[in-house]
């Protein structure tokens, strides 16, 4: 009889947080699942491990294979699941014991989606409820877009296969989300369950990964893929298109060209990814430059994530780059404009108060 969920493990170089991954998944109390281990040419212990745990459980199922990366594992995990559903879990995160009955609450619909918690800290993210149908889901494609991760989701095997979407093996990013805007274009329900039992692990000093660092042909390679998508579901389900997709992409590309670039590399990207503009006018809130890009994302390193080590090597590489430019810029908040002189006139120290105070002060607000 084939089982409610298959689960699908990536595994590639994963001897160190495996066996967590794994013993969480056999714990839970849902008990009618499959869990696929998908052991990608692993150079250090982890084909071992999977072979003993398969020999020890008769739910878990091993497949070794060539590295070819984590979309050409998962897409072996698809064609040899034999679950109604397919569940994704990465090697070194885990799940909380209840996690699969997440999908009971959502056996009515074609994609079930969960929230997730990062550890150590706890934090909790996408924590909603919803239910999404027919005239609806316009809603969901114009608020709710922005988890675009595989994992925490429960998807139909039945329509994975009647519309064979699979995971693009030429992308190195956002691979996840294309699967996910073609999976959503198939669906005429969601449902958005608040339990955050899928378990992030985000350990203090996680950097970005060098294979993150797009060139410019790659990003406006993604852009049109997800540009395309965004138009079908547009259309398909009558409702805006979530401009806010495209912020995430462009944080990539933009990250490489700020440590190794130049100013002129980054307009240009500008230019040809979304349209012609004045250089004049380049640098304002309307168009939201670098700059402002940047100023973004060492708040969030600094009160988000609170890494001040790499939220200060964000400040340097800014200040190095644009050294008085950042006072031209036209700011909309007191907030930005005060960082940028922070950050021109190098006094990072400073900035690690100022960041300190803000998180103190956020602190006492959600009490």
């Amino acid at each position: 009889m084939a089982p409610l969920i298959s689960v699908i493990v990536p595994v590639y170089k994963a001897e160190d947080t495996l066996r967590n991954c794994v013993d969480s998944i056999l714990k839970q109390t849902n008990r009618d699942f499959e869990l696929l281990l998908i052991d990608d040419g692993s150079s250090d212990r982890c084909r071992e491990i999977c072979d003993t745990y398969a020999a020890k459980d008769a739910r878990v199922r091993v497949w070794h294979k060539e590295n070819g990366g984590v979309s050409t594992a998962r897409n072996l995990g698809l064609e040899v699941a034999c679950g109604e559903w397919i569940a994704f879990v990465d090697a070194d995160d885990s799940v909380d014991e209840g996690f699969f009955d997440v999908l009971k609450e959502g056996l009515g619909y074609d994609l079930v989606i969960g929230g997730y918690k990062t550890l150590p800290k706890g934090e909790i993210y996408y924590n909603f409820e919803g239910d999404f149908k027919d005239d609806t889901m316009g809603d969901f494609v114009a608020r709710h877009l922005w988890n675009g991760y595989v994992w925490g989701k429960f998807y139909k095997t039945s329509i994975l296969r009647e519309h064979r979407i699979m995971f693009r093996t030429d992308l190195v990013v956002y691979e996840d989300l294309l699967f996910n805007l073609d999976y959503i274009l198939q669906c005429n329900s969601i449902k958005l369950v608040p339990s955050c039992l899928y378990l992030y692990m985000d350990p203090p000093g996680k950097m970005i990964q060098e294979k993150y660092a797009l060139l410019p042909d790659e990003i406006r390679k993604i852009y049109a893929l997800v540009d395309d998508r965004l138009e079908r579901l547009a259309h398909k389900f009558h409702c805006w298109r979530p401009a806010f997709i495209f912020d995430f992409i462009e944080h990539y590309p933009l990250e490489r060209i700020l440590r190794q670039g130049s100013d002129d590399e980054l307009y240009h990207l500008y230019v040809e990814v979304k349209g012609n503009v004045d250089r004049s006018v380049f640098y304002n809130d309307r168009i939201a430059s670098p700059i402002l890009r940047f100023i973004s994302c060492i708040k969030k390193e600094y009160i988000v994530r609170r890494h001040r080590v790499r939220g200060r090597l964000l400040a340097k590489a800014l200040s190095s780059l644009y050294g008085r430019e950042l006072l031209r810029v036209k700011y909309s908040s007191f907030s930005k404009k005060f960082q940028a002189i922070l950050i021109t006139y190098r006094l990072f120290g400073l900035l690690d108060v100022y960041f300190a105070i803000r998180s103190l002060v956020n602190r006492f607000r959600k009490v």
